[in-house]
């Protein structure tokens, strides 16, 4: 039955009714988790206000018990008189072990230096503290409590909170100051004992962001860096309490931290909740909510697997199929069995296959063809580069001979020389002009026909072992009279891989190479031939025969011009060329300073034969 065009597609439902599920069970589950993030940031947010109003009551009894310690410290030191530095050292020893933390107490004169203190007595050395602000203005406002930010002790190297306080004789002149260093560390230990809530800690800043207390050993829930940052934007005039930072659904790492500006003193308190319990206690409230929501989504999810399993995967398996036959798969059977529709469709699906293998089969022969006839084509105009490179040399070396003749003829037809008393001799010699003007246009015509020609040579390949077919060509050189007295030393590699090619053009390559070197070669002077492998500029591997010999102090190779040279070697040199070209090969000449000539036949190394079983 044919379908219309306005039925819907299965994959298409099916892909829509999963989206509007999971999108459903995302919102549900977001709303779900969002509410418990809120309903949990509400509470801690709570819990460390409230902790925040304990530790400022705490802070505020601990500087008035410091207080009231100095007040009642400086009306004795007042009786007993400024002047008197040993009753000060024994009454500031007597207030230290009295103290319950370990807080320093120390006598400043009226010129601002420390004389006498707690836990070293009378100093024989005085310290200068008049670059502090808090010690001038208790100086200079009696009998009234200053606070100055935290220092490092000189002596313990402990971090010290100092409280100080102006003192007066009884006419009203400044005599001097008591200075209580107030430990941290002891300060931070009794603030935390006025928590009251497990997972809080806390740190005091002044309202110039300068610490006030220690951190936990353990741990410290606030990151300093970060708080003073956030501290620093904000106006406590305007805003003197509040969450500084907090957690949240889409920021569930950041930590719950709340700050507060003391009501007494200018101070921050700064309070943060320990992340891992927070974490802890959204992950049990969400636990139990999104439990309810998994296990509505499990039975969405199984709904889907039936659809699934019964109706689209037989579909989306029969689309694969098609998509590997596509690619030039194959056609492979059904997975799944689906409907009597879709096991016919998949009957003709592989009807198609068959017919585009054929096809391809077909298309694949006619593609080896053509990469035999490309092979053939650019060997034939290798062939027709190379024979019209001898052609032209031909026509160098015949139109020289040509040119001297015509030249005499021309003077004996002109009787340059004089009168002849024969005119038969005129006659002649102007025949001879002509013929040799004939002859001299057909070679250019000769030379002009094969630039436009096209051919080919059969070429007779085979492996064939090098050193082998250079011993060869070296016996039969050195056989012919005329090369019998050269001298020609062989440094060949052994173990050089064969190579393919037709054994007879390199015999004639070799020989013509051989007796174009001996044409040029310095009388009494060696050829040396030698093999070896080498990487031309693209860095493939090549196979070179180098033939080294010295040159005649006149030679026109002195120059190493390869382009000139084809008018300059001779014919021999063409005709080595071309045959080079027909195996890929090509020849190379180089000249030193000290007139060693070499000549290198490179071939390249498509023609190595690695096995020789794979050459049919």
């Amino acid at each position: 039955m044919k379908a219309s065009a306005s039925n819907p597609s299965l994959s298409r439902d099916f892909v829509l009714l999963s989206l509007v599920i999971v999108v459903f069970l995302a919102a549900v589950s977001v709303l779900v988790a969002y509410r418990t993030y809120e309903d949990h940031a509400q509470n801690v947010i709570g819990h460390m206000e409230s902790e925040s109003l304990r530790i400022d009551r705490a802070l505020i009894v601990e500087i008035e018990n410091s207080s009231y310690l100095l007040e009642s410290l400086a009306r004795q030191i007042s009786q007993i008189g400024p002047d008197n530095l040993n009753g000060i050292a024994r009454l500031l020893r007597s207030f230290n072990d009295q103290a319950h933390r370990d807080d320093v107490f120390s006598w400043i004169d009226a010129n601002q230096q420390v004389v006498v203190s707690s836990n070293r007595g009378i100093l024989g050395k005085p310290i200068d503290v008049s670059d502090r602000d808090y010690i001038k203005k208790a100086l200079t406002e009696p009998w009234k409590i200053q606070i100055g930010r935290p220092i490092q002790g000189r002596v313990s190297e402990r971090w010290v909170l100092p409280i100080c306080l102006g003192l007066t004789d009884y006419r009203g002149n400044h005599v001097g100051a008591i200075l209580s260093s107030v430990d941290l560390v002891g300060l931070t230990d009794e603030l935390r004992k006025v928590i009251r809530e497990i997972g809080i800690d806390f740190s005091i800043y002044s309202t110039t962001l300068n610490p006030l207390t220690e951190t936990n050993d353990k741990d410290i829930f606030t990151p300093r860096e970060t708080i003073e940052e956030s501290l620093k934007k904000i106006d406590f005039k305007k805003k003197p309490t509040g969450a500084l930072t907090r957690a949240d659904l889409f920021h569930p790492d950041e930590l719950f931290t709340f700050y507060e500006v003391s009501t007494e003193y200018p101070y921050v308190i700064v309070v943060s909740h320990d992340p891992e319990r927070s974490k802890s206690v959204v992950h049990t409230s969400l636990r139990g909510k999104l439990m309810q929501v998994f296990w509505i989504a499990l039975l969405l999810v199984a709904i889907l697997w039936i659809i699934r399993s019964k109706i689209i995967k037989p579909v989306l398996n029969l689309c694969e199929i098609v998509a590997d036959i596509a690619r030039g798969k194959r056609y492979r059977p059904l997975e799944k069995h689906g409907p009597v529709e879709i096991e016919v469709l998949s009957q003709q699906i592989k009807k198609i296959d068959e017919y585009l293998e054929e096809r391809r089969r077909k298309e694949n022969e006619l593609v080896m063809k053509n990469r035999y006839l490309t092979r053939i084509k650019e060997t034939g105009q290798r062939m027709a580069k190379a024979r019209l490179e001898f052609l032209k040399s031909l026509s160098v070396e015949l139109n020289q001979p040509l040119q001297t003749i015509e030249e005499a003829v021309q003077a004996v037809r002109d009787q340059h020389f004089g009168p002849l008393p024969n005119r038969r001799y005129i006659d002649q010699a102007s025949l001879i002009y002509q013929k040799t003007r004939q002859l001299h246009q057909m070679i250019n015509d000769l030379a002009a026909i094969s630039e436009a020609e096209y051919g080919t040579l059969m070429l007779h390949e085979q492996p064939i072992d090098l050193s082998f077919a250079i011993h060869r060509a070296i016996r039969h050189f050195t056989d012919l009279p005329a090369h019998k007295h050269m001298d020609i030393k062989l440094r060949l590699d052994e173990q050089l891989p064969k190579l393919l090619m037709d054994e007879e053009k390199l015999n004639q390559i070799l020989l013509h190479t051989l007796a174009n070197a001996t044409a040029r070669s310095a009388p009494g002077s060696s050829i040396i031939v030698e093999t070896l492998l080498d990487k031309n500029q693209e860095g493939l591997e090549e196979f070179v025969v180098m033939m080294k010999f010295n040159l005649r102090q006149s030679d026109p190779m002195e120059t190493p011009d390869l382009q000139s040279s084809a008018r300059s070697d001779g014919i021999s040199l063409a005709l080595t060329r071309m045959l080079l070209s027909l195996h890929q090969g090509r020849i190379e000449t180089s000249v030193s300073h000290n007139h060693v000539c070499r000549i290198y036949l490179r071939f390249p190394d498509t023609l190595f034969v690695r096995d020789e079983r794979k050459i049919s």
